[in-house]
């Protein structure tokens, strides 16, 4: 008999049968502007027709070893969130509106269980940010991944007004800063939060320090990733100007918060401002260096806003019908602060 593809590795027949459930969950995010999605070579759409000049931006990322935890785990149901809400922010503090997602899975077998999960998962992120799950990829590649194992990448398309981006040129000193809270770890630090929880303090995933409030380990580790959406559409119906965000991700929150400064500014943080999730006290009780904590780990803050200090009040007051919020520092002249 002559050699077939499912020989080795590659079930078409599975892979099709994929794509139905996908087809399904995609479309629960559709909206009138969508012309194709699913299927096709490519998704299409139209721009929103509320834009006067629009400006694209686009952001890709992953989750990192965060995901390692999910496939240990078999917890897969919000790691789709976690990718959406990596890209979807970034968007957000860009100073654009997510529009559309597509994903990139590739595992070494396709098991529909497995990937209809996360893919339903990415489908609640998508509504969280306000976006379209557009399309696609999933590519079974053996020989390339271990059995068991697979990588998720996501891309967004956003949209801005042109005149809206010109507000984050106007930072300037005695700006004040907002720290939104984060849900816990996001999908930044994990590979070093495993070795200090797992290899230095001996703990396991079902461990319940007191500290954790009787959730476990695994609980804090796979705890999905705050969408700011919400936090923004308040902030724009309060009619607050933003001028500068950031979202804290790999690097911290000075080193984040400066991403947004022209050379002659500086954020100057509060520490102690905020309230500190019980994961972070927790990690901060093995013996890691303090600079290090701090560049690592987004420590209880997941998103800063910038506006001037006549609206600070109004600012915190909307965002605080979302999520718990704090002004956690200043925009200051000539100072550079080193996390």
């Amino acid at each position: 008999m002559s050699i077939t593809y499912k020989d080795v590795g590659v079930d078409l027949d599975t892979h099709t049968q994929l794509l139905q459930h996908i087809d399904v969950i995609a479309n629960t995010t559709t909206r009138s502007e969508v012309i194709s999605h699913i299927g096709g070579f490519a998704g299409s759409a139209h721009l929103p027709a509320s834009y006067h000049q629009p400006v694209l931006l686009s952001s890709t990322d992953g989750v990192g070893t965060k995901l390692n935890t999910a496939i240990f785990l078999n917890r897969h149901h919000d790691i789709g969130l976690d990718l959406v809400a990596m890209v979807a922010n970034d968007i957000l503090a860009a100073g654009g509106q997510p529009f559309l997602f597509l994903d990139y899975f590739a595992t070494e077998t396709l098991n529909i269980s497995i990937i209809t999960s996360i893919m339903k998962s990415i489908a609640q992120g998508c509504l969280s940010a306000g976006c379209i799950f557009l399309g696609g990829e999933t590519a079974q590649m053996p020989n390339t991944y271990k059995k068991g194992k697979h990588d998720i990448v996501g891309f967004c398309v956003g949209i801005a007004e042109a005149e809206t981006l010109k507000h984050r040129e106007q930072i300037d000193q005695g700006d004040v800063v907002i720290g939104i809270a984060s849900s816990g770890l996001h999908a930044n630090g994990h590979s070093l939060a495993r070795a200090i929880l797992f290899d230095t303090m001996g703990l396991s995933f079902d461990s319940s320090p007191v500290l954790l409030n009787s959730n476990t380990i695994a609980d804090e580790l796979v705890r999905p990733t705050y969408i700011y959406k919400k936090c923004f559409d308040a902030l724009k119906e309060a009619n607050i100007t933003i001028h500068g965000a950031a979202h804290i991700t790999g690097g911290g929150i000075q080193n984040n918060a400066n991403r947004t400064l022209p050379d002659s500014l500086s954020i100057i943080i509060e520490e102690n401002s905020w309230d500190i999730p019980p994961i972070f006290s927790l990690i901060q009780q093995a013996d890691i260096d303090e600079s290090e904590y701090h560049r690592v780990f987004n420590r209880g803050i997941g998103m800063i806003i910038v506006c001037s200090k006549s609206q600070e009040t109004s600012a915190l007051k909307a965002i605080k019908q979302i999520h718990d919020a704090w002004i956690i520092g200043s925009v200051e002249k000539n100072v550079r602060i080193s996390s």
